[in-house]
C-alpha cells in the first residue's frame, strides 16, 4: 500500500474541506442534541426525587449525580470518536470523488493547450468508473471526423 500523506488526499480543497466542515456541523448538531436529552432525562430524575420528597442528603441524589457524570463522560468519549471518524471518512469518501473531477479538469485542460493525452484512466476504486470510456470513446469519435 502507498505511503500516502494527508495533503494528498485534499485534492481539491474546496469541495472537499466544505464537505468535511458541512459532516462535522451535523455530527456536532446530533451529539449536542443527544447531550440536551440525557441529561434532561437526569433532570427529571432528580426532579422525582424532589417531588416525592427526599431529603437534599438523600442516596438517591448521589446515585442520578454519579450515573450522570458517567453519562456525560461516555458521551464526551462518544462525541471524540464521532468527529474523528466524521473527519476520515468524509477525506476518504471526498478523495474518491475529487480525484475524478481533478483529473478531468487536468485531461480537458491539456486537450485544450494542445497536448496530446492518453487514454483517460482513474485510479481503481475511484467513483465514476464509468466516465473514462464514455469520454475516450466521445474523444475516438471526434479524432475520426
Amino acid at each position: 500500500m502507498k505511503n500516502r500523506k494527508l495533503k494528498n488526499y485534499i485534492i481539491y480543497p474546496r469541495f472537499q474541506l466544505t464537505l468535511l466542515l458541512a459532516n462535522i456541523l451535523v455530527a456536532i448538531t446530533a451529539l449536542i442534541m443527544v447531550y440536551y436529552k440525557v441529561n434532561e432525562v437526569f433532570e427529571k430524575l432528580h426532579q422525582m426525587g424532589e417531588k416525592i420528597n427526599l431529603t437534599p442528603g438523600h442516596p438517591y441524589y448521589n446515585f442520578v449525580k454519579t450515573s450522570q457524570q458517567m453519562m456525560n463522560l461516555n458521551l464526551s468519549w462518544a462525541f471524540g470518536f464521532s468527529i474523528f471518524f466524521t473527519v476520515i471518512t468524509s477525506l476518504f469518501i471526498s478523495h474518491k470523488i475529487a480525484g475524478p473531477i481533478y483529473n478531468l479538469k487536468k485531461y480537458f485542460i491539456n486537450i485544450n493547450n494542445n497536448q496530446e493525452q492518453p487514454e483517460m484512466k482513474f485510479r481503481r476504486g475511484d467513483y465514476y468508473e464509468e466516465l473514462p470510456k464514455i469520454i475516450n470513446a466521445a474523444i475516438t469519435k471526434l479524432k475520426e471526423k
